[in-house]
């Protein structure tokens, strides 16, 4: 049976991430309940994405001076991207950058990711009205605390009129 438009609007859409109208300057963020990583992550990744051998063979890290074969650091920057999503910019608007990517220490497989981001800028749209403009800083921790890595990102957010205007 092919689905009409019609009947794609009978189902409802549940939204997590908030309007433009809701991201103040300083608030916090905490994104889920994290992500624990693992060697089978990092692998996958690797023969998809980036030939990396450092991150898929046992000796050549040892020999690099690892204790275990390192998570792929984009991987990890992947992840913690992929867990603010629900949070942030589900709703749509354009992505408009990374800035200040930053990797604070090495991971290995079964750490558990934490995310939290905080609201640095929020702006309306020069270029369009029915957007702002909303900068964050995310900061990935493990399960100790401790600073896996940190970036800022920025994406074009509907304004609550704009999204109310979509539901009519």
């Amino acid at each position: 049976m092919k689905m009409t438009p019609t009947d794609l609007k009978s189902f409802p859409s549940i939204y997590q991430a908030q309007a433009f109208d809701d991201f103040k300057v300083g608030h916090v963020i905490r994104h889920g309940c994290g992500r624990t990583v693992t060697e089978a992550d990092t692998v996958l990744y690797c023969t998809l994405l980036h030939q990396a051998p450092i991150y898929t063979n046992r000796q050549l890290a040892a020999h690099h001076g690892y204790s275990a074969l390192p998570l792929h650091p984009y991987l990890l920057f992947s992840i913690a991207f992929g867990l603010t999503v629900a949070d942030l910019s589900e709703r749509g608007g354009a992505f408009l950058g990374v800035d200040r990517l930053s990797f604070e220490r090495d991971a290995y497989p079964g750490v558990t990711m934490r995310v939290i981001s905080t609201v640095l800028s929020a702006r309306k749209s020069k270029s369009d009205e029915r957007y702002g403009v909303v900068c964050w800083q995310t900061r990935a921790t493990n399960e100790h605390g401790d600073p896996l890595l940190t970036f800022e990102r920025v994406n074009k957010i509907p304004t609550r009129a704009h999204l109310e205007s979509m539901a009519a």
